[in-house]
């Protein structure tokens, strides 16, 4: 019988017992609350001053193989997926998966 297992099952205890993506308040809490004119935004992953120089770098080293297209069998995935089933004793086609 094979084991269903979810992305979440596979974290380790103090990642699933996070709190939830709080987004914060909208722009208009925000304006009414601060008393603003203008608000902008930003998401927890968005910066004002841009991306920091190596990041730009290593972003112009992988754009060398941005005409190939992705692997059509998904072949690091597979192996991820055997890779977790073995440590999870289960068959790799029982994981659930997301793209």
């Amino acid at each position: 019988m094979a084991i269903k297992v979810s992305g979440f099952d596979l974290c380790r205890p103090e990642v699933r017992s996070l709190p939830k993506y709080n987004a914060g308040v909208s722009e208009d809490v925000a304006r009414a609350r601060y008393q603003l004119t203008r608000v902008t935004k930003l998401a927890s992953n968005e910066n004002l001053f841009g991306s920091p120089a190596t990041v730009a770098e290593e972003v112009v080293k992988l754009l060398g193989n941005i005409y190939r297209y992705p692997d059509p069998n998904c072949t690091a995935r597979h192996g991820t997926a055997r890779h977790c089933a073995s440590r999870l004793n289960a068959i790799p086609e029982s994981l659930e998966r997301a793209s």
